[in-house]
């Protein structure tokens, strides 16, 4: 059934300055993480890009920006228990795909944009 628009939520400044924190905290909390695995990773002469890498960028990632926005989307989403885990989904399989072992020599706009439209796409379905 679709909504009417007297249906949806109506959602303000203060509804988009709350996505914008939760998405930054999100991103670097996680991505200071990820640097530090990182260090410890090329500091102990392993591959820095790989299939376990992929995972742990899309899992690190994914579950802490899926968390910080759900606590965002919680209050106004019927469906919004579901994000963390699209979130996290999506955006491993889209690093997995990436650059795991399946394609790992495209260049990193194309790995981006496509883990953008996996992740969005999760997402949209949420949201819908």
């Amino acid at each position: 059934m679709a909504k009417s628009e007297s249906d949806k939520p109506q959602l303000g400044w203060a509804f988009l300055f709350q996505w914008m924190l939760a998405t930054t905290v999100g991103m670097v909390i996680s991505g200071g993480i990820f640097v530090l695995i990182m260090i410890s990773r090329i500091s102990s002469g392993l591959n820095p890009v790989s299939l376990e890498t992929a995972i742990i960028f899309g899992s690190l990632i994914g579950a802490s920006l899926g968390l910080m926005q759900w606590l965002v989307l919680r209050l106004h989403i019927p469906m919004a228990g579901w994000w963390v885990l699209s979130t996290t989904l999506s955006l491993t399989g889209g690093a997995v795909i990436t650059w795991g072992t399946l394609v790992p020599s495209i260049p990193s706009w194309i790995s981006f944009s496509l883990i953008g439209i996996l992740v969005g796409g999760s997402q949209w379905l949420i949201l819908k």
